[in-house]
């Protein structure tokens, strides 16, 4: 009888509540540190990528685009009927074509074009009317155009016989793009100034210098 006593005795002890415990902390333990070195093996690979792209951003160093306007024309409508000298003239509604030229001048760097809007207005005029252009992706070492037809727009009566300055606004968001890596969205504005000489249906524009860029 003893002996049966202390074997259940042995037993019991054996399999008693602080040693279960310990069991599962230990288990628990081991699953932690096992998370952690996939956790570490998988995050490895991709930091050093994040760093290579880092590295070559801070290498090359993209410059900004340069735009250049193309060419512009204003489509006006038949003059009106003449009216008496002490009128005050209406303004026309008129309609600008505009081509704008995009040139990556970076060797390594693509830029992506989002969001794009064109918009034009004549000499003294508020800037009413705009028009969406479809984004697009720019390789390095290339020029892009940019064509939107934009109206109407008010001109002035007297300035039909004379030259007429435009002023044409490329806005939108830029993205970078080294390798697989694209940067966040930068927004820009182009603002870009053209005199035509307005004929009865149509002018050809004279552009007055490069077209001035801010980001």
């Amino acid at each position: 009888m003893s002996l049966l006593f202390e074997a259940a005795s042995s037993s019991s002890s054996s399999s008693s509540p602080r040693d279960c415990s310990k069991r599962g902390l230990s288990h628990q333990l081991r699953s932690r540190l096992i998370s952690r070195k996939l956790l570490l093996l998988l995050s490895t690979p991709l930091l050093s990528l994040l760093f290579l792209l880092l590295l070559l951003w801070l290498i090359l160093r993209p410059s900004a685009p340069e735009f250049s306007l193309r060419d512009a024309a204003l489509l006006l409508p038949p003059p009106p009927p003449p009216s008496s000298p002490s009128a005050d003239p209406l303004p026309a509604a008129a309609t600008v074509t505009a081509v704008v030229a995009a040139k990556n001048p970076n060797a390594h760097v693509g830029a992506f074009y989002d969001r794009l809007r064109v918009r034009a207005a004549c000499a003294g005029e508020p800037p009413a009317a705009e028009a969406a252009v479809p984004g697009f992706y720019q390789e390095p070492r290339t020029v892009s155009t940019v064509s939107a037809v934009v109206g109407p727009t008010a001109v002035r009566g007297p300035q039909r016989s004379a030259g007429l300055l435009i002023e044409i606004r490329l806005q939108g968001r830029l993205r970078w793009k080294v390798g697989m890596w694209v940067s966040r969205g930068y927004g820009f504005e182009v603002a870009c100034l053209a005199v035509v000489e307005v004929g009865p249906a149509a002018g050809t524009s004279v552009p007055l210098s490069q077209c001035s860029t801010s980001m």
